[in-house]
């Protein structure tokens, strides 16, 4: 079970620390608080593959034609304020022996024709 979960650099986040989860967990707050984006950083840690995170994409109806035309900013909504030079960062304790963290870490090349 989930013990604890912290959060770089992700949406709203930049850099928070929740504890204390149960069996249950009610998520509360005013509107545009974060509670989505905790969800969203739960699912990204439980399936961090790329159809994961269309499929975050899809649920908030976010353009995939904007991606096509505009790859290099299709981030940019991941990370804190757009920050793209910091890494996200979702890691979690599941019990006080286990600890899983997830990096996600962009990288640009520049290729003169």
């Amino acid at each position: 079970m989930l013990e604890e979960i912290e959060i770089q650099n992700f949406r709203c986040f930049e850099e928070t620390k929740i504890s204390g989860f149960e069996r249950v967990n009610l998520i509360g707050g005013k509107n545009n608080s974060g509670k989505t984006a905790l969800l969203e950083a739960l699912y990204l840690f439980n399936a961090p593959l790329p159809q994961g995170i269309l499929f975050l994409m899809q649920l908030r109806k976010e353009s995939l034609s904007f991606s096509k035309a505009f790859p290099e900013k299709t981030w940019d909504n991941l990370f804190f304020r757009g920050r793209k030079d910091k890494d996200l960062e979702i890691s979690s304790k599941v019990t006080t022996e286990i600890k899983k963290k997830l990096l996600f870490k962009l990288e640009y090349k520049v290729i003169i024709l």
